[in-house]
């Protein structure tokens, strides 16, 4: 049987709701509220959704195949824009998609997000806040229409009521602290960490040469002045020239490290470690799949091929970065001033310490 006939087999969803994972109290909330007891919409039939039971997608089934069947084939595509569907390149790459294979896709914002930070491909003035009373009623009106529901089956009082409750329940999760959203950033905002960082990279790299020509130096007026005095000088500035020491071999690994994206840098922290930590692969398929094609990762396991040409630098480099560690651990001063500078545990098998002290991103969910 060809490809397309296949596709064309499997049941038809007609409402497919792109959200971030981090977000599934209010997808489930949005189903079972609106779209459930609401609408009186088949669920399981008619809904395609990632993080719910009954729609999610099967086991051994080729996730991006999936995604995109469901993507062409639906009547409404609803985008939950959130701080944390923002920061999902896979969300990034469904919002894309829709705008290109569906005509009919409808964007949500939710709060904290505006109209300056929603950055989607559309008149960001059309887009409508999802916890918003006549937004939602233009939700019904929109699926009436579309999916040709039978008005006759959706009681007024009914969904009055659970649009109400959709809401409160939704602002009642979100009022508490844990569950609070991280603040966006607009573009400008962006723009200007990211010139920062440029300014700040560029001054550690002098800095670094600079330390390189002073220990030059160094050893060169060694070679030449009483070894006493030297080692005065030497053991007046022992502090300094550890610290400096230990920046220039972080700044080894870091190099590497950076040449990764944020998942493929949490694959090697979780496999080097051997920490055993569940790794959010739905999330970043395209970037564990570009791993997998350079032969870095090994896609069914997650695990790391050592023998590939830069994850083996990676490994020799975190190596020697650990023993030196191991070397300096008992430097009281060093320690001091690593604390003050870094404000984390000094150990390299913690992922606050990767992304501090490497200064890169470490993604694992």
């Amino acid at each position: 049987m060809a490809k397309s006939e296949r596709q064309n087999s499997k049941p038809i969803k007609r409402i497919f709701i792109s959200h971030a994972t981090k977000d599934e109290f209010i997808t489930s909330a949005f189903i079972d509220l609106i779209l459930d007891t609401g609408l009186a919409i088949d669920i399981v039939k008619d809904v395609f959704c990632t993080s719910y039971d009954g729609t999610k997608i099967k086991t051994g089934t080729d996730w991006r195949e999936s995604i995109r069947g469901a993507l062409e084939n639906a009547s409404v595509v609803f985008l939950f824009i959130s701080p944390y569907y923002k920061e999902s390149e896979i969300c990034q790459n469904e919002m894309g998609a829709a705008w290109v294979l569906n005509s009919n896709t409808v964007p949500f914002m939710i709060e904290p997000i505006t109209y300056d930070t929603v950055g989607v491909l559309a008149e960001v003035k059309q887009i409508a806040k999802l916890f918003d009373d006549k937004a939602l009623d233009e939700i019904k009106d929109k699926l009436v229409e579309e999916l040709q529901l039978q008005t006759s089956s959706i009681s007024s009082a009914r969904w009055t009521a659970k649009k109400t409750e959709f809401l409160l329940k939704c602002k009642d999760y979100l009022s508490k602290p844990e569950n609070k959203y991280p603040s966006p950033l607009s573009r400008s905002e962006m723009d200007k960490l990211i010139k920062e960082k440029g300014d700040l990279q560029a001054t550690v790299m002098s800095q670094l040469e600079e330390n390189e020509k002073m220990n030059q130096k160094m050893e060169a007026l060694k070679k030449i002045k009483d070894k006493v005095e030297v080692s005065k000088v030497d053991a007046e500035f022992e502090g300094k020239g550890t610290f400096e020491e230990f920046e220039s071999k972080a700044l080894v690994v870091a190099r590497l490290l950076q040449q990764n994206k944020g998942i493929i840098n949490g694959i090697i922290f979780n496999d080097y470690f051997r920490k055993g930590l569940t790794i959010d692969w739905q999330s970043y398929g395209a970037d564990i799949d570009d791993a997998v094609s350079l032969n870095q990762i090994d896609g069914e396991e997650l695990s790391v091929n050592w023998e590939n040409r830069l994850m083996k630098k990676i490994k020799q480099a975190l190596d020697e970065f650990y023993s030196y560690m191991y070397q300096i651990n008992d430097d009281e001063d060093f320690l001091e001033q690593f604390d003050t500078e870094y404000k984390c545990d000094f150990e390299l098998n913690n992922l606050l310490f990767w992304r501090k002290v490497f200064f890169v991103s470490v993604y694992v969910n």
